[in-house]
């Protein structure tokens, strides 16, 4: 999931069969992200895991009450 406060919204997530899984927050901006030195960048995500339907995974409330 990705936190509201991030910039950018909706990244994307890159997985693998192997287990690799990580978000990829600077794969399709189409303009070049800079930070001046000394400043900082905080993203925040959050991975659940969970059988069944995301309805039945409750992952709306979930995500709701995470934000």
């Amino acid at each position: 999931m990705d936190h509201p406060e991030d910039f950018g919204g909706g990244c994307p997530w890159f997985t693998r069969d192997y287990g690799h899984l990580s978000p990829q927050p600077f794969v399709f901006r189409s303009e070049p992200f800079c930070l001046a030195q000394g400043q900082t960048l905080e993203l925040k995500y959050r991975v659940v895991l969970h059988a069944g339907t995301p309805a039945e995974a409750g992952l709306n409330a979930l995500y709701q009450a995470w934000c």
